[in-house]
């Protein structure tokens, strides 16, 4: 709030970051005068004025430890990865064709030296950038590389939409083989046998198909993603098998309990009854003679 000391009276202050809140001010009148409790409460008026030093001198420390020029990067990878986040995310606004290009010549430049998971992402997502900026005749020269880089962050990042759309890419550079592989990976890194997950083998058996009745795929190569699906499919009836086994035990086990408690109960009402009847059958007990009072003479 510094800069409030210099406002006239009537004064607007221009914005200010009030602990994290834009603010204006207006400065309506001043005057010299103490608070009229200031006496009995100098103590309290000078705790409230240190907190509120304090807390303007831990804003300022957070708003430099925030400012990323201002951050000593030991390593430049890790750098060059934060740059790429920040290019196209939170400041990606007015940014170029120019300056993903840059950015992404840096990520390969740093590559080219280091190998690095966070930088190997980071170059797809800017190599995603510059494309989308590119003329239709640019792009169809790009894809060798892209399919270069989308298969280097698949070796890190397993994701079958992605093995897809690499194999995709493959068909367009004419490299069928390496499509047949990339399906096949696809299919066989299927975790789980949820409804997505067969729907997307399913995705994946119509575009085999469609791609050997288009002469894009020999048998042999429509083949091997086929028996990708066939292990899949067979994996995935095994694991049904075995689900119907547990519950088919589970509810063997379920009727064997609620037998054991039926019979349980009933030798309780059994006993019941029976400690019931010989208290019925034993004999009544005389009822003890009571004294006679003594007579009056």
């Amino acid at each position: 709030l510094q800069p409030l000391l210099e406002l006239n009276p009537r004064d607007v202050s221009d914005v200010i970051d009030d602990f994290g809140a834009p603010t204006i001010y207006q400065l309506v009148t001043t005057k010299d005068a103490v608070p009229a409790d200031f006496d009995a409460k100098k103590a309290e008026y000078i705790q409230r004025y240190r907190d509120t030093k304090a807390a303007q001198a831990l804003e300022e420390r957070r708003k430099a430890l925030a400012d990323p020029e201002k951050v000593a990067w030991v390593d430049q990878g890790l750098k060059l990865a934060y740059d790429a986040y920040l290019a196209t995310t939170r400041h990606r606004a007015g940014k170029t064709k120019d300056d993903f290009q840059a950015l992404l010549d840096d990520v390969s430049a740093e590559l080219a030296v280091t190998k690095s998971d966070s930088l190997i992402v980071a170059r797809y997502v800017l190599f995603q950038e510059v494309k989308q900026t590119s003329t239709t005749e640019a792009q169809a020269e790009m894809k060798e590389d892209e399919a270069e880089f989308l298969a280097e962050v698949l070796e890190i990042l397993d994701n079958p939409n992605l093995r897809v759309t690499l194999a995709n890419l493959y068909i367009e550079i004419e490299r069928p083989d390496e499509a047949s592989s990339s399906l096949s990976v696809a299919v066989a890194n299927m975790g789980s046998f949820e409804a997505e997950q067969v729907a997307f083998v399913q995705r994946v058996e119509a575009r085999t198909a469609e791609l050997e009745k288009a002469g894009k795929f020999t048998k042999d190569q429509a083949d091997a993603v086929r028996q990708a699906v066939k292990q899949w499919r067979d994996a995935k009836a095994e694991e049904e098998r075995l689900q119907a086994e547990i519950a088919k035990e589970d509810a063997a086990a379920r009727k064997a309990a609620e037998e054991e408690e039926r019979a349980l109960r009933a030798e309780e009402e059994r006993l019941r009854k029976e400690e019931e009847a010989k208290a019925k059958a034993a004999p009544a007990q005389p009822a003890p003679a009571q004294p006679n009072a003594p007579s009056t003479p």
